[in-house]
């Protein structure tokens, strides 16, 4: 069979009418694996060409599962993930074997491709392995699906009904707002109890399946040769082993020291059922969406040398997408689309979805902002909501590189966020914050970093960190350590808010690498704001390389590595 590059167009998987959502003629295409080169460089080109075409139908129906207007593209859309990832997996071992045989005869980008191939994390290894993958998967979804669905509530006690309203005089819904009101309503003695229930509202339902999924999780960990899965997860992050997690976290948690026993002090010291962080001001300010949008996209621009160059969607997901082209002088380097507010069946929260990978001379990226911010009036949240997921779509759509496994956002777990988080903190400079929503008014202070709000956040942290260096833990005896410690507040027997802590199905013992991105991410917007470092110089450094720089390299580059 003869090789060659795909055309070189600017070709998207957008269909005139997406009523079915069809990836058969991709799926086919997957089922019998070719004969390839055996040249590095050949080998490459020729798996791109065989891949590219499904691997562009499949970030296409993540898309129109997320948001599809109409009911039947998002059920074809799953079909067509679901088939299509099954796909992809059926020949992971032996592309992984191919790669390492061509490995000791590369260099450059193509001894990186190649090692990315190599070293991919995806390969199957046994049937066995693939059960037990497959059955974590299951759980994480149920485990979610619980914490989701969940509408249970309190029963009041008697001499508790308090400054209660009427509607709440014999239950209390146990979801946060109501319970926030709640904890001041009724009298004091009762307020520990009302805590407690809300805190371990989830666990009859989730504490069987937690346990199931971190019993799995190990198995996963055994099959891969690692000691635990905490260990196994952390090997694909900058910081590498559990062990340097937990030196970072008791680092972080000395430096915090100070300014969470300063809020405690001002709070009386607080019980554990009241203790909260002090919350800024809420500054009535509120923008017009559209004119943020437009000085957004001109101020990212002029910061990056690029041109956000508004365009028609043709055969759009739904209605109300918005597109622009982003161009480099007169030539095209990419596409970002807005899908920006809410609608029936949509996904609910706000986030990006690559659409392509940008590959040389291939195909040019395409990224989706799926959100769902108000249509009328935004206010400082959902500025910093637009500039964060367009930190996301910023890292795939500048990092083009000739082999796909290469393209895209490749940074580790840990610094995977550090893009988005740039742009999200730089919404609190007051000079950007008035170049973009036009307010002189300052915006409201950030609070998260540090006091009460970041011990809770790296007590969270620990939490996932050791449930995950066990198969079976003692998740109340490891609560009762880890909350003295990173909380400085006792622990009380039986609150197990693990059973509704949503991130232990997903990030899981790396958990952690929010509060990671956040620091990494504070020193670079710093410097960027303080005239230190420039955003061009900060994209050129962390976004561009995608997966042909290491990523210690790419932060190297942008700001000093501790």
């Amino acid at each position: 069979m003869k090789w060659t590059l795909l055309t070189a167009v600017f070709s998207l998987p957008l269909f005139a009418s997406p009523a079915e959502f069809d990836c058969q003629p991709e799926l086919e295409r997957l089922q019998n694996l070719p004969t390839l080169p055996q040249q590095p460089k050949a080998w490459l080109q020729a798996v791109d060409s065989w891949r590219l075409p499904a691997r562009n139908k499949l970030s296409a129906a993540y898309v129109y599962n997320d948001a599809a207007s109409d009911p039947q593209s998002r059920q074809s859309a799953r079909q067509c993930i679901n088939s299509l990832s099954k796909a992809f997996e059926k020949h992971t071992n032996s592309l992984r074997s191919q790669a390492k045989a061509l490995l000791p005869g590369a260099s450059g980008l193509e001894a990186r491709a190649l090692g990315a191939w190599a070293g991919s994390t995806k390969a199957l290894k046994s049937p066995e392995y693939r059960a037990v993958v497959d059955k974590g998967r299951k759980l994480s979804q149920r485990f979610r699906a619980n914490i989701d669905n969940f509408e249970g509530r309190y029963p009041v006690p008697e001499g508790c009904q308090g400054k209660l309203p009427g509607k709440w005089q014999k239950s209390v819904p146990l979801r946060g707002g109501a319970v926030k009101a709640a904890l001041n309503d009724v009298p004091p003695h009762c307020r520990e109890a009302l805590f407690v229930a809300y805190e371990s509202r989830l666990s009859a339902a989730n504490a069987p399946v937690l346990a199931a999924l971190l019993e799995n999780r190990q198995q996963q960990a055994s099959l891969d040769g690692f000691k635990d899965y905490a260990d196994r997860r952390l090997a694909r992050t900058q910081l590498g082993s559990a062990e340097a997690v937990w030196r970072y976290l008791d680092k972080l948690s000395a430096k915090n020291r100070a300014a969470a026993e300063a809020e405690r002090a001002a709070l009386n010291n607080p019980p554990l059922w009241a203790l909260e962080s002090p919350k800024a001001e809420d500054k009535p300010a509120s923008y017009r969406p559209q004119a943020v949008i437009d000085n957004y996209f001109a101020w990212l621009g002029k910061a990056l040398d690029l041109r956000f160059v508004p365009i028609e969607v043709a055969h759009p997901w739904a209605k109300g997408i918005s597109g622009y082209e982003l161009r480099q002088g007169q030539k095209a380097i990419g596409r970002l689309y807005l899908d920006l507010y809410p609608r029936d069946g949509k996904y609910g929260h706000n986030r990006h979805r690559e659409l392509q990978r940008g590959v040389t001379g291939v195909q040019l990226p395409a990224s989706v902002l799926v959100m769902n911010l108000p249509e009328d009036r935004w206010h400082h949240k959902d500025l910093k909501s637009l500039m964060h997921e367009s930190g996301h779509a910023l890292n795939n759509l500048l990092a083009s590189q000739p082999y796909e496994i290469l393209a895209g956002i490749r940074l580790p777990s840990d610094l995977v966020e550090v893009p988005s988080k740039v742009l999200e903190q730089l919404a609190w400079d007051p000079a950007i914050h008035q170049a973009i929503t036009g307010v002189r008014e300052a915006p409201p202070e950030d609070v998260r970093q540090q006091g009460i709000a970041l011990d809770q956040r790296i007590l969270n942290s620990a939490m996932a960190l050791a449930y995950h260096q066990s198969g079976a833990p003692d998740m109340e005896a490891i609560n009762a350590k880890l909350y003295p410690k990173y909380l400085r507040q006792d622990y009380i027997k039986g609150l197990s808010p693990q059973y509704a802590f949503r991130h232990l199905a997903s990030y899981g013992p790396a958990y952690f690498t929010y509060l990671y991105a956040d620091a990494k991410a504070s020193d670079i917007s710093e410097a960027i704001a303080g005239g230190q470092l420039t955003l061009r110089r900060f994209a050129d450094c962390m976004l561009s390389p995608g997966g042909s720089v290491p990523a210690r390299e790419q932060l190297a580059c942008a700001t000093p590595v501790d």
